[in-house]
């Protein structure tokens, strides 16, 4: 059992991450906001496109 729960906050991690980089990429700072407070150790990780949190959000202007 206790190999279970960190294999589940590992996918709850990864399908989170999907939503706040999207979130960050159309400028949603509530989510990504949620999204960092939750899952801290992520906030400078790449996601499944290659880029962070900050790249995705700059990239498209959402500089706050």
């Amino acid at each position: 059992m206790s190999t279970i729960l960190p294999l589940c906050r590992g996918f709850q991690s990864l399908l989170a991450s999907i939503d706040a980089y999207q979130a960050a990429w159309d400028g949603k700072k509530d989510i990504v906001e949620k999204f960092i407070k939750n899952y801290p150790t992520l906030k400078d990780k790449p996601g499944l496109w290659g880029t962070t949190l900050l790249y995705s959000a700059a990239r498209n202007g959402h500089m706050n």
